[in-house]
């Protein structure tokens, strides 16, 4: 038996898609598969319409009065906007980005197929 083991993001680093959280790959790939679960327009919203949601989570309230950071929780990979969910994620990247991800690892499969059955 053989195994591939690789990350989404390995497979296309020439699709600008860093090793990330949260940021503007992943949130495209959720916008492609289950656009219902994206709203990017309550991105920063725990401390306002959200309130209610985050009453048991002072601790983060209080991360989102005090950071510097424009996000908590979201791990962009990059020190410029260019990986920002707001402005770079969609559901067009998205696609885009499964598309090259599923063919690339079909791929590899494929390559590791043919190798065992050469050696079979």
């Amino acid at each position: 038996m053989k195994w591939i083991l690789l990350t989404d993001q390995e497979v296309v680093p020439d699709l600008h898609y860093p090793d990330e959280h949260a940021a503007g790959g992943e949130t495209s790939l959720l916008m492609a598969i289950r656009p219902a679960l994206v709203d990017l327009s309550k991105t920063l919203e725990t401390n306002a319409s959200l309130r209610s949601c985050y009453a048991k989570e002072p601790k983060h309230l209080q991360r989102r009065r005090e950071t510097e950071h424009k996000y908590i929780g979201i791990f962009t990979a990059v020190t410029d906007e260019s990986n920002d969910p707001e402005l770079t994620a969609s559901a067009g990247r998205g696609q885009m980005l499964m598309d090259a991800i599923s063919a690339r690892i079909a791929e590899r499969a494929k390559a590791l197929l043919a190798e065992a059955l050469t050696h079979s």
